[in-house]
């Protein structure tokens, strides 16, 4: 390429007039059109003696320069165009303007306008469907939805769309009753049938896909419904084809569905005109009697589609929302929350003896003070498929993570947490960054709300908060530990080691020290050393902060410490150890033993010296890049305690240390665009590549830190 642009520049000099001697040196000094561009104007009169030339020369380089600059960008940008448009008619897109290859004849609005003008999946043959087992009690005479444990759940599949209920009917069977057997029995002792989403017997003939063109769900659920042949040989009014629920004659009043009438997975619909209280299935509330009809439902079924009642939008109720609505006619029929059964019950209770009851928990309804649970708050999860999304608002992180943690079922499920701004939309980052960095700021807030202490802290009872939140509290602590090992370390470990273990350690001093005040254990620690050497009043004013009771002297100033210690540490907050005790016990002690518990304060502990060590920089780095690294070192050594972990924060979404690595890139930013960048998910850091000196470095690192507006923009 070089060459033909020598040959192009010959040429052009040759046309200006140049004579063959000149045209020779040009050649033989090696003068091309690059050169050109850096010789002064003097240094090119020893080739071109004419001004005019010379200027021409110049513009034709400059010229000729740039369009071998273009050109490539220009062929690679049409490359991607060209990808672009064959990857939008690949995926079922298809412009307006369809016949025009350049895209400049396309406006933004055209082009913003593409559609698709086809559904491929409606075309697939496959289609996916959830399968559940409806089993009959001939006791209770209800239907009961076999749980997992039991050879039930719920089960995901995909079958063709030319599927019939015959052959639903032998996958079902397949399933629930493998090589002819279960739990409940063996195939030849039950009389089977397929019912839908209502609860309603499926027509024969009819296939999947049919079901699919006529429902328009995304999501179809079916249920294979089994009654053992003996009870429906004795009972000619039983018809397992029927839709009907309600088997028993039990009560005055009688549903024909077999559901309380306003049962219903539509939270804001209006049914039969009662008014509707939207709850989230996950938090239903708990009594203690019952009464008339009742609705029997295991907390560890996923979803229970139950059936449509005239007045809600039959597409909402298969749509897999988790949202149940329950009407003031339902709470006069009262509600029953299975905490342990093996099944889930649809229709009336009829179990009387003490025996039958013992998996069972009645209660009359909610409570007024329940029913004025701020919804606001319960809104914010959204339980679907297993997967809980949480919708967590920046500076209210605490209030909106602990309604959603007093549901116990958060720690068997997956957490995707979806943060909201200042300004009310929803912050682009997603992923583990994420988490790690919404678990900092509700640790954050919850310690300058809810604890008290200086380097170690501990919890204090408030008189809002009820055993409910503290549990949820404590399953935050064990949600961080089980999904990115965050444990607040922090928190005393003399207090964890009471709600862990119920030991404590032989000596509490240490750690009260610690809990103190700078100030206050500048006092106490040089008065146990030399009691005469600190003003007694100074000793009695920190004293006396912590309710003291005896006069300190030289003599018992020592045991006095240890037992203020004892009852700021252990005492005082006996209460919420208990809230804490069986959550953090049933999901961490066999993971956390003692030895294991004091290491990891140890080990999460962050000072500078295991910062340098979790930093790894590129190993081939220019100059300037190595003058960088330096200062980096070097602002690390110099930060305080409080510093560190806003560092931390934002290079990992951590306050504590991390388990990986910090990776450092150097990257090219200037001007008003120079700053610090971090990935929290991958704890990746970039810098600038060029700063002039360390204080420069230093006070745009402090901007960053000090500004404590991180918005994750990254999905």
């Amino acid at each position: 390429m070089a060459e033909k642009v020598d040959e192009e520049l010959i040429d052009f000099l040759s046309n200006r007039g140049l004579t063959e001697e000149q045209l020779i040196l040009v050649e033989d000094d090696k003068i091309d059109r690059h050169v050109i561009l850096l010789m002064d104007d003097d240094a090119l009169e020893k080739y071109i003696p004419s001004y005019g030339d010379r200027i021409s020369t110049v513009a034709f380089c400059k010229r000729h320069t740039q369009q071998g600059k273009c050109e490539p960008q220009s062929r690679k940008k049409r490359l991607v165009d060209r990808l672009r448009q064959k990857l939008k008619l690949h995926r079922g897109y298809k412009p307006i303007n369809a016949e025009s290859d350049n895209e400049d004849q396309t406006s933004p609005a055209q082009a913003c306008r593409s559609r698709k003008y086809c559904n491929t999946n409606a075309k697939k043959d496959l289609r996916r469907v959830d399968m559940g087992w409806l089993n009959f009690d001939s006791s209770c005479k209800v239907f009961k939805l076999v749980r997992p444990k039991n050879g039930g759940g719920m089960r995901n599949l995909s079958v063709s769309r030319s599927t019939s209920k015959r052959d639903l009917l032998q996958l079902g069977k397949s399933l629930f009753f493998p090589n002819d057997c279960s739990s409940l029995g063996t195939v030849d002792h039950y009389q089977f049938d397929l019912k839908d989403y209502q609860y309603n017997t499926c027509e024969e003939g009819c296939t999947v896909g049919q079901l699919y063109d006529t429902t328009k769900f995304k999501l179809l659920r079916f249920y294979l419904s089994s009654v053992k042949r003996d009870y429906t040989s004795s009972d000619n009014n039983f018809n397992n084809n029927s839709s009907d629920f309600q088997l028993s004659d039990e009560g005055d009043n009688t549903n024909t569905s077999g559901l309380p009438p306003a049962f219903s997975y539509h939270g804001d619909e209006n049914i039969n005109g009662d008014s509707v209280l939207g709850i989230e299935s996950h938090s239903m509330p708990k009594s203690t009697s019952s009464q008339g009809n009742n609705l029997i439902v295991s907390s560890e079924v996923d979803v229970i589609h139950p059936s449509v009642t005239s007045g809600v939008n039959a597409q909402d109720t298969a749509s897999g929302c988790q949202e149940t609505a329950i009407s003031n006619d339902c709470y006069n029929a009262g509600i029953v929350d299975l905490s342990t059964d093996s099944e889930v019950m649809f229709g009336p209770s009829s179990v009387s003896t003490p025996s039958q009851q013992d998996d069972t928990v009645l209660f009359d309804g909610i409570s007024q003070s329940e029913q004025d649970y701020d919804m606001d708050e319960m809104s914010l999860l959204s339980n679907i498929d297993e997967t809980i999304a949480l919708k967590v608002r920046r500076g209210n992180t605490m209030e909106d993570m602990i309604p959603a943690f007093s549901d116990a079922s958060i720690l068997t499920s997956e957490l995707m947490i979806n943060r909201v701004l200042p300004n009310g939309k929803d912050e682009a980052g997603m992923g583990t960054g994420v988490l790690k960095d919404t678990l900092t700021e509700f640790w954050g807030e919850f310690t300058e709300r809810c604890m008290v202490g200086d380097r170690y802290k501990v919890p204090f009872v408030r008189h809002d908060y009820s055993k409910m939140k503290w549990e949820a509290v404590a399953r935050v602590i064990v949600k961080g530990w089980q999904m990115v090992r965050y444990f607040p370390i922090f928190i005393a470990p003399a207090f964890m080691e009471e709600v862990l273990f119920s030991t404590q350690p032989v000596s509490l001093t240490d750690m009260f020290m610690q809990y103190l005040s700078e100030a206050e254990q500048s006092v106490i620690s040089q008065a146990m050393k030399d009691y005469n050497s600190v003003d007694e009043d100074d000793i009695l004013d920190v004293l006396n902060q912590y309710q003291c009771k005896k006069l300190p002297k030289s003599g018992n100033l020592v045991e006095i410490v240890e037992e203020i210690a004892n009852t700021e540490l252990i005492q005082k907050p006996a209460f919420i150890a208990e809230c804490w005790k069986p959550i953090l016990r049933m999901n961490l002690a066999s993971e956390i033993d003692h030895p294991k518990l004091l290491s990891l304060y140890q080990q999460l502990q962050p000072n500078v010296f295991k910062v340098q060590k979790q930093i790894q920089y590129r190993e081939h780095m220019s100059d300037t890049e190595n003058e960088v690294a330096r200062y980096l070192k070097k602002y690390i050594m110099g930060l305080d305690h409080e510093m560190l972990k806003k560092f931390l924060r934002f290079c990992t979404g951590f306050d504590i240390m991390p388990s990986d690595v910090i990776n450092v890139t150097m990257v090219d930013l200037e001007g008003f665009a120079r700053r610090p960048v971090a990935h929290t998910c991958g704890n990746i850091l970039e810098l600038p590549r060029v700063y002039d000196n360390f204080p420069e470095f230093r006070a745009e690192f402090n901007a960053v830190l000090n500004s404590n507006v991180w918005v994750m923009d990254i999905a």
